[in-house]
């Protein structure tokens, strides 16, 4: 065996070397990658949950202004009945000022779960972003470590004319471009 293709077996030799152990770590990665995103799947449904219970919640809100209002307009009729005043305009205020504060509650409840609901769709947007950029780097980091891995398994071992003459080019290339 001459010194180049002593030298190019060695090069074999090493990017095998390195493409297994950066592999087996890759692995590593790649396990941690795919639990990353287990973790991010659960975060969703943890946040769907967490928005139906704020939806519950308004939709439990809504309804106690509405019998709040209900109530307070009971009792400004019964006490506009005792004392005579059933037919007379302060009752119509009454009932226009109970109206009015329903509508101001009843509005700030549904706004507050417009906001959230808002907030849970950008959150879930946030980890699904997340999700995606970690696969698609765990998915190139695999990708490179297997082509190094296959490159040095073909070159260290001899066998393969072709993987000899591709790297012996690029190497030649290399050299002569410096």
């Amino acid at each position: 065996m001459d010194f180049i293709t002593a030298g190019i077996a060695a090069v074999g030799s090493a990017s095998n070397v390195a493409g297994s152990l950066f592999g087996s770590q890759n692995n590593a990665n790649t396990q941690l990658g795919w639990l990353n995103i287990a973790n991010g799947m659960a975060d969703i449904q943890q946040n769907k949950l967490r928005q139906r219970q704020m939806n519950l919640d308004a939709t439990r809100r809504k309804r106690d202004i509405i019998r709040q209002a209900q109530v307070a307009t009971a009792n400004a009729e019964a006490m506009a009945s005792s004392s005579g005043a059933l037919t007379s305009s302060g009752i119509e205020g009454a009932r226009a000022g109970i109206s009015g504060q329903e509508g101001v509650n009843y509005l700030g409840v549904s706004q507050n779960q417009e906001i959230g609901n808002k907030m849970f769709k950008m959150e879930n947007m946030r980890v699904q972003q997340g999700m995606i950029a970690g696969f698609q780097k765990m998915s190139q980091r695999t990708n490179m470590w297997d082509i190094i891995g296959s490159i040095g398994s073909g070159v260290a071992s001899g066998n393969n004319p072709e993987m000899l003459s591709k790297v012996g080019q690029w190497g030649y290339g290399v050299i002569s471009g410096l």
